[in-house]
């Protein structure tokens, strides 16, 4: 009897402190307060409006260097940043082979100078010989023959010359226009392939590009010749002028994303291309970029 109270008694008490206990823990927890953004969202001073998000590129695009021979790299020249001028070289290949071939052509080119300045000369014997019947005729013809034969292998041998040297001057990866260089993929030691490989990415940053994506369903209210601006994500309050270039005339699946809950990943978009300087704002290819075009009512 004495133990069935006990647990009839002290059970029921151990619940209650329990509920006491939980309510005064969850009183004394105080609502956090809700946190503010540490950047501005983005937002323009137009009226009414367009809205699309666009990605920064450099006024040439993004150009990824191959290489017309393959080896390994045995030299680069350039690093990430670095403006360089038009056939400026990026990093060479070593290819023992191409300088063999340029080597033996150098010294084939040789030979058959020298025997066409040998056949030229005793042709030019005969020929200036007065008295012609001191040779015959087909002597004559075999000189002027040998001289001709002479004449063909030499240039033969500065056409294989001319070939062997465009083969070993690839070795050499220059740069086909002025440009920064973005991104060097490629390391010392690497062997580098003529399969499309990005070894060496490259782009003009004078001028900067932004393309810009606009749904499908506002693409009737687009005016090339409206006012636009761009604000970086890294700067909301930095307002940039854009300038209409061209718009890609192909309506396409969206591809940059905002990361919006309301965001539909299955809407087409059409591509619009502006242009911003550079100079003072200092955006790097890849930044995203929200693009307000201002709208007439």
């Amino acid at each position: 009897m004495k133990k069935n109270f006990l647990i009839n008694v002290s059970l029921p008490l151990i619940a209650i402190s329990f509920l006491v206990f939980m309510f005064i823990s969850i009183s004394g927890n105080k609502t956090p307060e809700a946190r503010q953004p540490t950047i501005d969202p983005p937002s323009s001073t137009f009226q009414h409006k367009i809205a699309g998000l666009g990605v920064v590129e450099s006024e040439t695009r993004m150009i990824n260097i191959g290489s017309h021979a393959t080896g390994v790299v045995s030299k680069i020249y350039v690093s990430e940043g670095q403006y360089v001028k038009k056939g400026s070289p990026l990093f060479s290949i070593e290819n023992s082979e191409s300088k063999a071939k340029l080597e033996h052509a150098e010294a084939k080119l040789k030979v058959v100078e020298i025997n066409y300045e040998d056949a030229l000369h005793h042709l030019n014997l005969f020929e200036n010989i007065k008295d012609k019947r001191a040779i015959s005729y087909e002597e004559l013809s075999r000189k002027r023959f040998a001289a001709k034969k002479a004449h063909a292998e030499m240039v033969e041998a500065q056409t294989n010359l001319k070939v062997s040297q465009a083969n070993f001057d690839n070795l050499t990866v220059k740069s086909p226009l002025d440009s920064h260089i973005l991104k060097v993929n490629t390391k010392l030691g690497e062997y580098v392939g003529n399969n499309g490989e990005q070894s060496i990415i490259i782009g003009n940053l004078d001028k900067m590009h932004v393309r810009v994506e606009i749904d499908e369903t506002d693409i009737h209210r687009i005016n090339q010749d409206a006012k636009s601006i761009g604000i970086l994500r890294s700067n909301s309050q930095l307002k940039i002028p854009l300038k209409f270039i061209k718009y890609d005339p192909y309506v396409m699946p969206k591809s940059n994303l905002s990361n919006n809950i309301t965001e539909k990943i299955d809407t087409r978009v059409i591509e619009l291309l502006y242009e911003f300087d550079n100079s003072r704002i200092g955006a790097f290819p890849g930044q995203r970029m929200d693009v307000f075009i201002e709208e007439e009512k």
